[in-house]
């Protein structure tokens, strides 16, 4: 595999929103990339859970090969399908992107993907947390320029999480928020995860948006 562009040879520089569901990623995302587009930046997003038939497709075929072999695959092997499918997409499309566009934004990066395995595995055999791990610390896939984590505290995601009304999702129930909290606090001081800045997600929303932007810019 060739090199992959570092931060000071590409032309973008990759910003990887993470924090819980319910904090309020999606929003401010949306709200950053219309401002640094008013600053003359050519910034984007680009999404990186399952919005590319060409990555999951070949992985989703291995599902239906395990189904035709009445061996249906578990919950924990579909979650190191998943690790494997956004590698695949990371080496790719993040980094073709990166050569495009002066600012690239992730909605959920490597950080958030390695919380949630982390948060909802089940087992102590090798999991897709540490395929996230050893993609990270193995250098292959780009690597954020900031990761900008969204803190809000579990109770309080969950409150916004249940207004909207729609059906919960396992990692967005109460006990899973609370593990994934305490997840993404370890890693703030981790040797791991470089480059963390953390904003308070709890604030007023206009200023989530400025202590956002004044992270990137």
């Amino acid at each position: 595999m060739g090199s992959l562009p570092s931060s000071r040879t590409r032309k973008g520089r990759l910003i990887a929103f993470e924090g819980l569901d319910g904090a309020g990623k999606t929003t401010v995302i949306n709200q950053c990339l219309d401002e640094l587009n008013k600053r003359g930046l050519n910034a984007a997003l680009v999404l990186t859970h399952g919005r590319y038939p060409e990555y999951w497709m070949p992985y989703e075929d291995v599902r239906k090969q395990m189904m035709a072999r009445g061996r249906p695959i578990q919950e924990e092997e579909d979650q190191i399908l998943r690790a494997a499918e956004f590698v695949s997409y990371a080496v790719t499309d993040i980094s073709a992107s990166l050569d495009k566009y002066d600012v690239v934004i992730t909605d959920r990066y490597a950080l958030g993907k390695y919380v949630l395995a982390k948060a909802l595995s089940l087992q102590s055999t090798p999991t897709a947390a540490e395929m996230f791990l050893a993609a990270v610390e193995g250098g292959v896939i780009p690597m954020p320029d900031v990761t900008i984590y969204l803190r809000i505290a579990p109770e309080a995601a969950y409150e916004r999480i249940v207004a909207r009304g729609a059906v919960l999702e396992v990692k967005e129930e109460l006990n899973n928020l609370k593990k994934a909290y305490h997840l993404f606090e370890d890693s703030v001081s981790s040797s791991i995860f470089q480059g963390i800045q953390v904003v308070d997600a709890g604030a007023a929303f206009d200023d989530v948006v400025k202590a956002s932007l004044g992270k990137i810019i």
